[in-house]
């Protein structure tokens, strides 16, 4: 056997690794092996380099999804059914509408929004806000505050906010363009633009319709804690930084 392996070294070269396998059989008999190992070419290495980068990426993306929903569901709070409300029946920030279309799209039974499971939520904010608002393309700071407005104000709105903030063009959809103004932007102004643009809007929309101004308070609040959340994050990442 040992001549046979010599003479495939000799024809494959570098291109077959010789490794000895140990098969046990009743008869306790020893088979040695050769089992070719291609050596992976360039292109083939780059694949993998990649697939490891957006496993990298992707990790750290749910991470910080996974750090920022607790945050946005402790401003929408529970079940709600204001009449004034423009969302209507509201439950963890989850309307009806989008829940029941959720439910279908899955094959599932229409059921009240006061019966959403945690999962649901989790699922829902994920690929309904968090994906489809493009949060997973910005820097931290700005996928946080962007992630709240879409929930808050809806997508088009928060992407409005997005655009005026970089100088884009404010169509309400974020594509390469949108994405290569704000990396032109710094990070602070970039925040600070997205923080004058929300309060704004809350303060016009209060104005324009006076039935809800009710909500102004709340919302403005909603930005101040969120502005101090963003600063409580600058100061931890300083303090880490020094050390």
């Amino acid at each position: 056997m040992g001549w046979f392996i010599k003479l495939l070294s000799s024809i494959f070269g570098k291109k077959t690794k010789k490794e000895i396998t140990k098969v046990e059989t009743p008869q306790e008999v020893v088979e040695e092996k050769v089992i070719e190992n291609p050596v992976k070419t360039e292109k083939e290495k780059v694949k993998i380099t990649v697939d490891e980068i957006l496993k990298v990426k992707k990790e750290q993306d749910d991470k910080l999804f996974e750090k920022t929903l607790p945050l946005v569901l402790k401003y929408e709070g529970g079940y709600v059914n204001d009449p004034d409300d423009p969302g209507g029946e509201t439950n963890k920030g989850i309307i009806k509408t989008t829940y029941d279309k959720y439910r279908k799209n899955k094959g599932l039974p229409v059921v009240s929004v006061k019966e959403i499971t945690d999962e649901e939520i989790e699922d829902i904010y994920r690929n309904n806000y968090w994906l489809r608002g493009s949060c997973n393309k910005l820097f931290d700071d700005l996928a946080v505050i962007h992630f709240d407005a879409c929930v808050n104000t809806g997508i088009t709105q928060a992407s409005k906010f997005l655009q005026r903030s970089c100088g884009a063009v404010d169509d309400g959809k974020i594509g390469p363009n949108t994405l290569k103004a704000v990396a032109t932007v710094s990070n602070k102004a970039m925040v600070e633009m997205y923080f004058t643009q929300r309060k704004d809007f809350y303060e016009n929309l209060a104005q324009r319709k006076p039935k809800l101004k009710k909500f102004l308070k709340g919302w403005l609040k909603r930005v101040a804690h969120l502005e101090q959340h963003i600063k409580n994050e600058e100061n931890d990442n300083n303090k880490i930084s020094i050390v």
